[in-house]
């Protein structure tokens, strides 16, 4: 089954700030959250985003697909380079965590990519995870 998969445009405030809409909108939104994951901060940054899909989730669901199986399909769609493009649109994504819901699915992922337009805010740098130095007497 052929998954048509893309990013939700947000606002800046996600709807948090009544009386005001945004007309600039971007696909995401960067994560100050660390994980412990190899290269996190120095070489991938984690963002959120929603993922609508077409036709929703729910009918793959019904339809005997897997949530690892839409997931992937979904990420592999999304890491394929536009035609022409020299570099993929928003990084190389890694799918962390996520929730189906009934019209769309809550992601949580990495991306090479620090600083992409696509995205609110900007990846921040991290300490590296590693041997620490032994306390000096």
């Amino acid at each position: 089954m052929d998954i048509q998969c893309e990013f939700e445009k947000l606002d800046q405030w996600s709807g948090l700030v009544n009386g005001q809409e945004d007309e600039h909108l971007k696909l995401g939104r960067y994560e100050s959250t660390l994980y412990n994951v190899e290269g996190i901060g120095m070489k991938c940054w984690p963002v959120v985003a929603n993922i609508l899909t077409n036709p929703s989730p729910q009918e793959l669901l019904e339809s005997g697909l897997t949530e690892e199986e839409i997931i992937s399909q979904c990420f592999e769609k999304l890491n394929t380079k536009p035609y022409r493009a020299r570099k993929l649109r928003y990084g190389e994504l890694t799918p962390r965590h996520y929730i189906f819901k009934e019209d769309k699915i809550s992601v949580s992922f990495v991306t090479t990519d620090r600083n992409n337009k696509h995205f609110w805010g900007r990846g921040e740098k991290g300490k590296k995870i590693g041997k620490r130095k032994k306390a000096q007497q």
